[in-house]
């Protein structure tokens, strides 16, 4: 586990900055554009990149690439790995590019799609029409710094791979900052924002160039024949791929305005960085039969995602209106868009810890060879999150959409951890479920005080952004220490390990 743990803390360290500076993206879209016609586009249009970021840049790729690398590289060494990573990139290039043609083709359905609400042919959809085509070419290197970083994960490098995200966030903000400074109106500043994301996925890409030329892997030699391991890659990143967008169109379906944004950003500090890190050594413990081992550190990952989500999750509801006010709540983003996205961000919290969850169960799936499993599941899911959206959205509104969303994690989790069960005998649950309720003991007397403060300090957020997020911080390190203290008190078996963690030094290259 030293070296999944050390690995966590890095890709945490790592997504934690990129989701700062992913904050000091939206902020300055709500700033800039505020809530209106262009916001509105530019939010509709970036789902499809933004989602196909994270379908390929958060693991999908890498967790059904992992196992068959490690294969090959136990049967042929080093030299077939190579040319099974370079035959696999090659391809994958040639499918990219043939999704992004078709992608052109159909976007005007695809925009109906992805935002149902815009009327054809009104202004709004054509924007967002023409924002789609601008942004399809980022796909091309978003698949190929996911194959990347499939390939850099298996031989245990961690940093170039978790440091893309950064660089995107980094382009964007560039790109807004030049908006207000060249004083470019509304529409040019939003189609510039769109260029700005094709432009993102070249400098992540030329962010992985440097680790790849340090392990002497050369990607773009023509391979002839492919590896014939292509095909069995090829059954395992698409089927796995697939299960992960089913996954994110859930979260797709009930986005709504920026409170999706702070919902990724535990899931990504937290359970992405986790299921990441784990892979690797759950891909070795499988292939050599290890499942007592497995299982172990299945159980470890599960509780300790849960101990750090949990805490995250409850901060997230008490403070949710706080929260969206510092963060957001200036220029055009008003207090009635707060008020929207606070509750949208109280209905999408009560599912944060189950789809933390699913991240884990993936990973021992995928971990297995199996990637049709979590596949079938987050089908049903999405049929489910369907049903469900249909029938709370007349009474609830968007908060019904979101309720929704959160439900069918739950119902994912579930479903995934029966079907593991069935796989490989007792996942020791009892253990599992005991530490999940003890977490959420320690997180309802967290609440509680976190709340009660709220009162005893009145948060007013028009007294001054550094006096607001002064009181914002208060009540989050009061939360933070009362939930250590309640964790320390109940002799936390994650509390020891999540401070082992954060104590170890060493990671294996």
């Amino acid at each position: 586990m030293t070296r999944a743990a050390a690995a966590a803390r890095l890709l945490t360290a790592i997504t934690l900055l990129s989701r700062i500076l992913g904050y000091v993206r939206d902020m300055l879209i709500a700033w800039v554009f505020g809530t209106g016609i262009f916001s509105d586009a530019f939010i509709a249009a970036f789902r499809i990149p933004n989602v196909m970021r994270r379908l390929f840049g958060e693991g999908a790729f890498s967790m059904g690439f992992i196992p068959v690398y490690n294969a090959c590289l136990k049967r042929e060494g080093p030299a077939g790995a190579r040319r099974l990573a370079a035959s696999t990139v090659q391809s994958l290039a040639l499918v990219m590019v043939v999704v992004i043609v078709g992608g052109l083709i159909g976007s005007p359905w695809i925009v109906r799609a992805v935002a149902p609400g815009f009327a054809p042919g009104s202004p709004v959809y054509h924007l967002t029409l023409e924002l789609v085509r601008i942004m399809w070419p980022y796909l091309f290197f978003a698949g190929l710094v996911a194959m990347i970083a499939g390939i850099l994960n298996a031989q245990g490098h961690f940093t170039a791979p978790a440091l893309a995200p950064v660089g995107l966030n980094l382009v964007l903000i560039a790109a807004l900052l030049l908006t207000t400074g060249l004083g470019l109106s509304a529409r040019a500043g939003i189609l510039f924002l769109a260029v700005g994301v094709v432009a993102a996925g070249m400098i992540q890409l030329l962010i992985q160039a440097p680790a790849l030329r340090s392990r002497g892997l050369s990607l773009w030699r023509p391979v002839r024949p492919p590896h014939p391991d292509l095909a069995a890659a090829a059954r395992m990143t698409i089927p796995a791929a697939l299960g992960t967008a089913a996954f994110q169109l859930n979260f797709l379906i009930g986005t709504v305005f920026f409170a999706d944004r702070l919902i990724q950003f535990p899931l990504g500090l937290f359970a992405v960085s986790g299921a990441t890190a784990l892979m690797p050594g759950l891909s070795r413990l499988a292939a050599r039969s290890e499942w007592a081992q497995f299982k172990t550190t299945f159980q470890e990952a599960l509780r300790l995602v849960w101990f750090v989500t949990l805490p995250a999750l409850t901060g997230l509801v008490v403070l949710r209106v706080p929260i969206v006010q510092v963060l957001l709540e200036r220029g055009a983003f008003s207090s009635d868009s707060t008020r929207l996205t606070s509750e949208a961000l109280l209905c999408y919290g009560t599912g944060l810890w189950a789809y933390a969850g699913v991240r884990i169960l993936q990973t021992a799936f995928y971990a297995r060879n199996d990637a049709r499993t979590p596949l079938k599941v987050a089908g049903l899911g999405l049929f489910i999150n369907l049903v469900l959206g249909a029938g709370l959205m007349h009474p609830l509104g968007h908060k019904g959409i979101a309720l929704a969303t959160a439900g069918t994690a739950v119902i994912s989790l579930l479903s995934l951890m029966m079907a593991l069960r069935r796989q490989i005998g007792s996942l020791g649950g009892r253990p599992v479920w005991v530490a999940f309720i003890q977490t959420v003991c320690c997180c309802a007397v967290m609440g509680g005080v976190v709340n009660r403060l709220l009162h005893w300090m009145p948060f007013d957020h028009r007294s001054g952004l550094a006096v607001a997020g002064l009181q914002l911080g208060a009540c989050i390190l009061a939360g933070v220490a009362v939930y250590l203290t309640m964790a320390w008190l109940c002799r936390s078996r994650e509390l020891r390990t999540f401070v082992r963690i954060a104590r170890f030094r060493g990671l294996d290259q």
